[in-house]
């Protein structure tokens, strides 16, 4: 049996810049109907100094 690794960033309060989780919920079903074993992973962001809002 073959394990999927999905590395994505899951979001974070105002960001709009990541995948909807049901489109990541799709591509793991469809894994899945192929054998597969997915998992996710956190993909996070390190801010040194905090993130920078432009407003």
């Amino acid at each position: 049996m073959i394990s999927e690794a999905g590395s994505l960033h899951f979001g974070e309060v105002g960001n709009l810049a990541f995948i909807p989780p049901p489109l990541v919920r799709v591509v793991v079903e469809m894994l899945k109907d192929k054998g597969g074993r997915p998992f996710l992973t956190e993909a996070n962001t390190l801010y040194m100094a905090g993130a920078l809002i432009c407003e």
